[in-house]
């Protein structure tokens, strides 16, 4: 019987886009969920006319005017009314469903890979979706572990489920729950590294013993004080800046410690030797230039620089190596390359 004293919303109309067979499996759960059965049952209900009647008029109304206009086609001479509920749906899939060639079924199916952006929860029900109509039979698990397996964009994961496929019979659950694992607590690593690294990055420039602290700049991404008109300027020739023209700065009647000279500073003297690297803080919203208290010692260079292999976050670097170094540094243009998404911050 029917359900009473409930509105039910009505079934939405058919679209291409959606799998026929799907379409109709979701509205035989409306059928079943409004109170009506599919069996065409001669009893009558409380509006007069049979279960089956009523379903083949909410069936018709449902797939809308132009499905219901070919299905009227299909079935002339008789009325879509008068024929019961099963023979229209069968007459529907055969004209929506097209004829499965199983080989080109099973090439689809092994050619399909993880994608580069593919989740594999996402690539897991694409298989299952493009095995359905391979017939594989009994083989069908053995045959999505294989495809899942060898298609997947972790090598080190594919290599993990081989190995256990190779000791113990592994279906392809099990290796669907071991991928899952790995992702996931992959994922997890790798947040907790981002979260967990306090990175500063600061550009160096080398100056001579005689002139100030250098030009150590700290970059940030949470500091961008740098406005869009410092970007259109051209660089200060007194002092390096770009937040003012040189008739304007600060540094104009200054001596420069390098050439003992009036009108710049030594960050821009072109008689600077390239001897010695020093750092000085650097904050663009000031004029003034500002000195750290770091002592400054001469050394000679050597041709002779030991270099090591280090591994930073997944990815190969070459660092030349100073054991009286506090910290390890790298270049704008490297962090710029390989570490844009970590967070700058804290101090020199």
């Amino acid at each position: 019987m029917a359900v009473k004293d409930h509105y039910m919303p009505m079934f939405e109309q058919y679209n291409e886009a959606e799998n026929f067979d799907c379409y109709l499996e979701r509205f035989e759960i409306y059928v079943e969920a409004i109170g009506l059965g599919l069996r065409g049952q001669p009893d009558a209900d409380d509006a007069g006319g049979t279960v089956g009647a009523r379903v083949v008029a909410i069936f018709l109304n449902a797939i809308g005017r132009k499905y219901y206009g070919i299905l009227r086609d299909l079935v002339s001479p008789k009325a879509p009314k008068d024929i019961p509920y099963d023979e229209l749906k069968s007459t529907l899939k055969k004209h929506f469903t097209k004829p499965i060639i199983t080989i080109a079924e099973r090439h689809k199916f092994i050619q399909r890979n993880q994608r580069p952006d593919e989740k594999t929860s996402e690539y897991i029900v694409a298989l299952k979706h493009l095995s359905l109509n391979c017939k594989f039979g009994e083989k069908l698990d053995e045959q999505l572990r294989d495809r899942f397996i060898s298609g997947m964009r972790d090598q080190n994961t594919s290599l993990k489920l081989m190995e256990k496929a190779g000791a113990a019979e592994l279906s392809f659950n099990e290796a669907v729950e071991v991928a899952l694992a790995r992702e996931s607590a992959k994922d997890e690593s790798k947040y907790l590294r981002e979260s967990a690294i306090n990175t500063e990055v600061y550009t160096i420039s080398a100056y001579s013993s005689g002139g100030k602290h250098g030009s150590g700049e700290r970059r940030s991404n949470n500091n961008n004080k740098h406005k869009k008109g410092n970007k259109e300027r051209k660089m200060c020739n007194r002092c390096g800046r770009k937040s003012h023209d040189q008739q304007n700065c600060w540094f104009k009647d200054k001596k420069c410690n390098v050439c003992q000279k009036v009108g710049h500073i030594s960050r821009v003297c072109y008689k600077r030797s390239q001897g010695v690297c020093t750092v000085e803080m650097d904050d663009s919203d000031s004029d003034i230039e500002t000195t750290l208290p770091l002592p400054i010692f001469t050394t000679t260079k050597s041709s002779d620089a030991i270099c090591v292999n280090m591994n930073v976050d997944d990815r190969n670097f070459q660092f030349e190596l100073d054991t009286g170094s506090a910290v390890t540094l790298i270049s704008e243009q490297a962090y710029k390359e390989h570490f844009k998404y970590k967070l700058l911050r804290g101090r020199l």
